[in-house]
């Protein structure tokens, strides 16, 4: 009788360490799927005239880190004060919680008093995100060439610091390198066929 007992209480812990064992790789299989479960939910953002996403773009529209929140709850979203080759500005930052920069509202500080606003007026949207693309399905780190194929009559143009391409709220920006002294018009640029850095709404940034 011992012995039996013994048995069954040998077999008893073997399945019970069997089902702890099954439970373990069960959890640890749901714990991997939950995520990826939530990323098919998030919806590929779009940039198109009007729109971000789904949050409705229009310049001078209110903007502020509380409402990108709202249209973009799964991502991270944070303000900044940055600086460049025009006046300072705020930067309203949608990013990955890898940390992968996707684009950002600009608002620019015209005066003293702008620095500590909370809610300001949005004057361009960049996009810097291979994974963003626009209505027309161009994004950062295409090739030049695939905006000349998909749209039509460009318009060309040199800013401060690169080149731009586009037309109505949609622009590309490039930068090339030439040697010094040759002439940089649209047809070299063209042929030289840049990898376009950014989309830019509504206009040519820092033109």
């Amino acid at each position: 009788c011992m012995v039996t007992r013994s048995i069954f209480a040998s077999i008893s812990e073997i399945i019970e360490i069997l089902i702890t064992g099954l439970c373990m790789k069960y959890l640890l299989f749901l714990l991997l799927l939950i995520p990826q479960l939530g990323y098919c939910d998030i919806q590929p953002i779009k940039l198109t005239e009007n729109s971000i996403g789904t949050m409705p773009i229009k310049v001078k529209d209110d903007i502020s880190l509380q409402k990108v929140r709202q249209y973009f709850p799964n991502y991270l979203v944070q303000h900044e004060i940055r600086m460049g080759d025009s006046p300072d500005f705020h930067a309203f930052i949608v990013s990955t919680y890898e940390g992968e920069e996707l684009f950002f509202f600009i608002s620019y500080i015209n005066t003293p008093e702008d620095y500590e606003k909370g809610v300001v007026k949005l004057d361009e949207l960049i996009v810097v995100s291979p994974h963003i693309r626009d209505q027309f399905g161009i994004s950062p780190g295409m090739p030049l060439e695939v905006a000349n194929t998909r749209r039509s009559s460009l318009t060309f143009g040199e800013g401060h610091m690169d080149f731009y391409f586009g037309g109505g709220k949609i622009w590309y920006m490039v930068s090339v390198t030439v040697p010094e002294g040759q002439l940089i018009n649209q047809q070299t640029v063209t042929k030289l066929n840049p990898m376009i850095d950014k989309l830019s709404w509504p206009s040519p940034w820092w033109n």
